[in-house]
């Protein structure tokens, strides 16, 4: 991406996403995943994260499936989210974060067992709004589930 977008009126920077990826974010979004305690909660885990992309990871757990025996949907939906959410903060600004505005999520295959790695990759970012898509894949590689997300900015000066 080219140089940020100066704010005209005071000179500062209002482009609340940095070109790559700062000494030390990928470290501090796995201690963030790991010292959240929904996360831990249900095994949540930063598999790997680079430039404007995110994967975590669940493992199937009797005690995350609904009355029929396969892995409560709800998780799929909390990765993808989580995931895009990840993607997005690997190169946001100091002081600026995101929050959900819109979640899609498309079911296609049930899970029994096994682990599942959602990966997400940002889309397109913007002052204010942000895109993500996310494909969670069980440990075969098939596609379980899709989904897409928007985001909202917040923060900064």
């Amino acid at each position: 991406m080219a140089s940020a977008p100066a704010d005209g009126a005071s000179g500062a920077l209002a482009w609340p996403f940095l070109a790559e990826v700062p000494a030390g974010r990928i470290d501090g979004l796995r201690q963030l995943v790991e010292g959240d305690p929904f996360f831990r909660l249900l095994g949540v885990r930063l598999h790997e994260a680079g430039p404007d992309t995110a994967t975590l990871a669940l493992a199937f757990r009797a005690d995350l499936v609904q009355p029929t025996g396969i892995l409560h949907g709800g998780l799929h939906g909390i990765l993808i989210d989580s995931a895009i959410a990840q993607a997005l903060l690997t190169t946001i600004r100091p002081g600026f974060t995101v929050v959900t505005v819109h979640l899609d999520t498309k079911y296609f295959a049930p899970v029994r067992a096994g682990e599942l790695l959602a990966t997400a990759t940002v889309v397109r970012k913007g002052r204010r709004i942000a895109h993500g898509e996310a494909t969670v894949r069980d440990e075969d590689a098939t596609v379980v589930a899709r989904g897409w997300g928007v985001f909202a900015v917040t923060g900064g000066a």
